[in-house]
């Protein structure tokens, strides 16, 4: 990742890794759309060892945020997507969500190589998440189609993570 945190910079980054879909590489990005470890509840966590229990609901900020990334995600692609992605960085709940822009760039990395062209009108899903520590959330999301760049065996393995 560039120290600067360029959205662009990191759109570009995935763009250059797309053509890897078709060898048969699936693109793995972790880092967290809610992710920021200054607003979690930390009391379960140092009291029982549980950072999966919710004594509280999430604040507003973080639903608010949460439910703009799965927006932008699901109802966006190809290069839809990735000018999604990058206004996300404009939500006026960005910086209550992230306090530092490292554990966002990786789906940075994801929006530009599943959001060329060729991937416009694909569906991308949200397929599982948690919260944790009150307003962490963790999301997975699928982009694009794997079936529609090559079968499953022989799948290659690329991880960008923060």
């Amino acid at each position: 990742m560039n120290a600067r945190y360029d959205p662009h910079y990191h759109v570009k980054i995935g763009a250059t890794l797309r053509p890897l879909r078709k060898e048969n590489y699936l693109i793995i990005g972790s880092g967290g759309a809610v992710h920021n470890l200054y607003r979690n509840v930390w009391k379960p966590m140092v009291l029982y060892r549980d950072s999966l229990g919710q004594e509280t609901p999430p604040g507003l900020w973080a639903l608010d945020f949460r439910q703009a990334t799965e927006d932008a995600i699901t109802r966006n692609s190809g290069p839809k997507l990735r000018r999604a992605m990058i206004r996300l960085m404009r939500h006026p709940q960005y910086r209550a969500a992230q306090a530092t822009d490292d554990h966002f760039m990786p789906a940075l990395f994801c929006a530009g190589a599943a959001g060329d062209w060729e991937d416009s009108g694909t569906t991308n899903i949200l397929g599982a998440e948690t919260w944790e520590l009150t307003n962490m959330c963790n999301s997975q999301y699928t982009l694009g189609s794997y079936a529609s760049v090559g079968k499953c065996e022989n799948v290659k393995f690329m991880s960008a993570s923060a």
